[in-house]
């Protein structure tokens, strides 16, 4: 089944007795920045690779009942591991979609079985959207000097920043979402009995290793790397294979 916004990659081997994963992207990413690492990930684990990047706007522009596009993002989640037919998936929340990866497992926590959290949103305790602002926009003009120092990841910062651009361009609700995303606290959206992880980026600009709060009772770790860590795609799918051993 073919859905939009949706990336669905196969199992490898007849792996089907697996767990799915499934990605979903942070704020202004799309499938573009994602098709490679998770055609890594899929080769790598022989698991089924789902990613789900956010509709058009206009799709759940009238939703009467939900607060925030960022709880509609949630909900597109379940109803497409629903429409999928996945029983039960490891998820895979990066930046703001770490935020949406715990509102998604608040509402329908029978569908996750452990949860990975990739630089994400919702561990800076007293953050400001003015400061978050600031940081994106250090980060934005750190990237590219990275990645034409790291060649292997030029492609994917330039599809990247222009995938960022558009979302920002297309959706009156951007803004909206960074507002909401500053300052929350993803610990308190987790259902009890998920087993949850964090992962840090040593040289992240957005969300920076030192100033993030993570839960006593989840296991974190800091890896080399910015905060899109899944530019590079091997090495990211790597990642994710140690974290499921």
């Amino acid at each position: 089944m073919r859905l939009p916004g949706v990336l669905d990659i196969p199992p490898q081997q007849n792996n089907t007795n697996s767990e799915a994963i499934v990605i979903i992207p942070g704020w202004g990413e799309g499938l573009w920045g994602w098709r490679k690492p998770a055609q890594a990930i899929a080769e790598v684990t022989k698991r089924r690779v789902i990613v789900i990047a956010a509709p058009s706007w206009r799709e759940f522009r009238f939703q009467p009942g939900v607060a925030s596009s960022l709880n509609r993002l949630a909900n597109h989640v379940c109803e497409v591991l629903e429409r999928l037919k996945v029983r039960k998936a490891i998820g895979i929340g990066h930046s703001m979609g770490g935020y949406c990866l715990a509102l998604a497992s608040s509402q329908k926590p029978e569908l996750f079985s452990q949860l990975e959290f990739i630089c994400p949103s919702g561990l800076m305790e007293n953050d400001k959207l003015l400061h978050l602002a600031c940081r994106l926009g250090k980060k934005v003009g750190l990237s590219l000097p990275y990645a034409l120092f790291h060649r292997q990841i030029l492609a994917s910062t330039l599809i990247a920043q222009a995938e960022g651009l558009w979302y920002i361009a297309r959706n009156p609700y951007a803004i909206r979402e960074a507002i909401e995303v500053a300052g929350v606290a993803i610990e308190n959206l987790v259902s009890i009995g998920i087993p949850a992880r964090v992962i840090l980026a040593q040289d992240d600009a957005i969300y920076p290793a030192h100033r993030q709060i993570v839960p006593n009772h989840w296991p974190s770790h800091t890896v080399e790397g910015q905060h899109d860590l899944q530019y590079d795609s091997q090495g990211f799918a790597l990642l994710i294979q140690e974290l499921l051993l």
